[in-house]
């Protein structure tokens, strides 16, 4: 079969700095994928890089076998869709006005959108449990209402790959939990995603598989109870924690503070 995705020998960089190192990956539909790493390791550029918004420096990206460069955008923008990690309209669009821009890839210029159009946005709404908020202004509700309106979009679009970049970034701990745990459900009807994070309980919680990424480069590639392991954590981000099994509901990562020096370095 082939590929849903691949990147062949990509690399990237910004004012002469190396963000991106030679990277190959591919990744298969239906798949749910962390990319996992620090601050500046490459994720977003990937990402990027990935939806054809940057152009590698080196290497290429393929779409079901074909390069980015020779399918059209509006093709493309059917099939792929990217949730950013911030997102802030200027003006206050309503909820269902947002995910009907999903509607855009299917539009000709200056055409309204129709019965049809507005039944999708409807569904993809009611599928994520928003639908109450259809006529409330965008700009007025929580942000993880604003994160599950892009998801929605991205459904009202008909992507079957969700490109997400920090999709819990600013919400708070209910949230992110409702948010994870609404992507799992999506999952499971054979979509597949491809997200951003910094946190590798997230990535134990809804990923069947991990990348790791520490200076532009993959340092390991696999399901996640073999690549977040002590070792890996530490080789990402300095610290200690032990990878904890939870009577048969996962695995999380807890700190271990003992021995560490107390200070506020970063790094």
């Amino acid at each position: 079969m082939t590929d849903l995705l691949e990147v062949e020998r990509a690399g990237f960089a910004y004012r002469g700095r190396k963000v991106l190192n030679n990277v190959s990956l591919a990744f298969k539909r239906g798949e749910v994928v962390s990319l996992l790493g620090p601050n500046g390791s490459g994720k977003t550029t990937l990402l990027k890089i990935m939806l054809g918004i940057l152009q590698p420096k080196t290497g290429t990206v393929l779409f079901e076998g074909r390069s980015l460069k020779t399918i059209p955008r509006r093709d493309f923008a059917r099939q792929v869709a990217y949730v950013p990690q911030v997102h802030r309209e200027a003006f206050a669009y309503s909820v269902e006005e947002v995910v009907l821009m999903g509607r855009m890839p299917y539009q000709s210029f200056f055409s309204a959108y129709s019965h049809k159009d507005r039944d999708i946005a409807a569904a993809a709404m009611r599928r994520l449990d928003i639908l109450h908020l259809r006529e409330r202004p965008y700009t007025e509700i929580s942000g993880g209402e604003r994160q599950l309106t892009l998801i929605a979009r991205a459904l009202a679009q008909g992507a079957g790959v969700f490109i997400m970049d920090e999709p819990v970034n600013g919400l708070d701990y209910g949230n992110q939990m409702r948010l994870l745990n609404g992507i799992n459900g999506l999952a499971e009807e054979g979509l597949t995603f491809i997200m951003t994070t910094h946190f590798p309980d997230h990535a134990l919680m809804t990923a069947d598989r991990v990348i790791l990424f520490k200076a532009g480069s993959v340092i390991a590639d696999g399901p996640p109870e073999r690549t977040i392991t002590r070792d890996a954590i530490f080789a990402l981000y300095r610290i200690n924690v032990n990878v904890v099994s939870m009577n048969g509901s996962g695995k999380v990562c807890i700190p271990v503070w003992a021995n560490q020096e107390h200070h506020f370095q970063t790094t």
